[in-house]
């Protein structure tokens, strides 16, 4: 995947694309896809279509989050349809029309398969979060996971390449128990980073999907750190409340108590270790009294 930002001569961002090498929409499935808000044939799926990597997004949100970059948005993609034939389909949305999409389908000779989305910034927004100091943290702690399970796939940001491993100090993967139900188990890896100050959970059902993020800064206020938290109990409801801390019902309340503990002891031993280290250095050179 590639994202990249064009900037005028004055350098605020014109346009944004993003492409990608996957499967692409066929006709068959723009009804599915954007016919109906709230709808995504990924509801019905967990995997990708060749089965390699974990579904994100169901509820079809991502093409509405999309005019957050632009007033005109165009999904421009190739595929291979049901019938075996490659065609491309070309879906225009646009926030000033009473039916925000439109599409068409044409024949097309082309051997790759993907989709490049354009973001048109007509109005003239302020997108001056892509440009942060924040931004390329956020985003290798949003998809470390994916990529650091698939050696294949890449992201590449505004002309930077994604490399969570080269931003790795530490990583960590502990179990807890559910203190609402003993035999219920979660995993929590805690991937510590060399720089920067971004701290996050992350909660999802798998080692690669995680839908549901909140900030980690009152577990931890001086490492930074990303928590990917998986349990396969999730379902769409518990996820829904897990932003309400302890105070969510439970099995998702369950879930932060014991993520909570986990991540404040993880780093309390690790400074204990380090302390220990330090101590055995000192005494070494013997300098500690």
């Amino acid at each position: 995947m590639r994202v990249d930002l064009v900037r005028s001569d004055l350098d605020a961002i014109e346009r944004v694309t993003v492409a990608d090498d996957g499967h692409g929409i066929t006709s068959d499935e723009v009804q599915s896809t954007f016919g109906r808000i709230g709808g995504s044939w990924k509801a019905l799926a967990t995997r990708s279509k060749n089965d390699k990597r974990g579904l994100h997004g169901k509820l079809g949100e991502g093409r509405l989050r999309a005019f957050a970059l632009g007033s005109r948005v165009t999904w421009t993609s190739e595929s291979v349809n049901a019938v075996g034939e490659r065609e491309q389909v070309a879906i225009v949305g646009s926030t000033d029309q009473p039916e925000p999409f439109s599409w068409e389908m044409s024949p097309s000779n082309t051997h790759r398969t993907g989709t490049v989305v354009t973001a048109l910034n007509e109005q003239e927004r302020s997108l001056t979060t892509l440009l942060g100091e924040a931004t390329l943290p956020t985003l290798t702690s949003h998809f470390a996971p994916v990529l650091l399970n698939d050696d294949q796939l890449s992201i590449v940001f505004d002309g930077v390449r994604l490399n969570p491993a080269d931003e790795m100090l530490a990583d960590t993967t502990v179990q807890s128990a559910l203190d609402s139900d003993p035999t219920a188990t979660i995993a929590i890896r805690i991937i510590e980073w060399r720089t920067g100050k971004h701290r996050a959970v992350y909660f999802g059902e798998d080692e690669e999907r995680f839908t549901v993020e909140v900030s980690g800064a009152e577990l931890e206020n001086q490492a930074a750190f990303s928590a990917y938290v998986t349990w396969p109990g999730f379902d769409v409801d518990s996820l829904a409340v897990l932003s309400l801390s302890d105070m969510a019902p439970d099995p998702a309340g369950a879930v932060w108590r014991a993520t909570k503990a986990a991540i404040r002891e993880h780093f309390a031993s690790r400074r204990r270790s380090k302390r220990r280290d330090q101590i055995d250095e000192w005494k070494t050179k013997g300098i500690y009294p």
